[in-house]
């Protein structure tokens, strides 16, 4: 993720209701949670230990 972009996470603050928003990143360093979207490593994602 770009540094000091939030475009990403602009449009999923956006979505209603209870549906689980995650970004999906090749970089670990941009692991984390920012405003209750959760971004996880591409391989944590694959093998769906992220939750």
């Amino acid at each position: 993720m770009p540094t000091n972009s939030t475009r990403q996470t602009e449009n999923l603050l956006v979505v209603k209701g209870n549906y689980e928003r995650i970004i999906v990143t090749y970089d670990y360093k941009d692991v984390g949670v920012i405003d209750g979207i959760k971004i996880v490593h591409l391989t944590t994602f694959l093998d769906g230990s992220f939750e």
